[in-house]
């Protein structure tokens, strides 16, 4: 089986809060680290198999995406102001299987 790992930044002016989940979603580690280039390429680094990253836009996002890149197979930044509007555009209704939009 492949070693995927999805790894979630939350970053803040001088720490990042780091989550790293299996393929299964069970949690593998947590870590905060300081933001600072060396500190983020040692944890990505540490990280054995295929890495897959996101984190969120703001201030220090493309810093972060040109240190991250290459580092990872893959990486989003995702803005949730854009996800918040897109969520009320659309109707959905349940159905058995899940949401459906209408």
């Amino acid at each position: 089986m492949t070693d995927i790992k999805y790894a979630a930044f939350d970053v803040h002016l001088a720490t990042i809060s780091a989550a790293v989940l299996n393929l299964e979603g069970k949690l593998l580690t947590q870590a905060v680290m300081q933001t600072e280039a060396s500190a983020i390429r040692d944890f990505l680094r540490g990280l054995s198999g295929i890495v897959h990253l996101t984190f969120e836009e703001g201030t220090q996002a493309q810093g972060l995406y040109d240190l991250t890149r290459p580092l990872v197979s893959e990486l989003i930044v995702c803005n949730p102001r854009q996800q918040r509007s897109q969520k009320r555009d659309h109707k959905g209704e349940l159905s058995g299987d899940g949401w459906r939009l209408l």
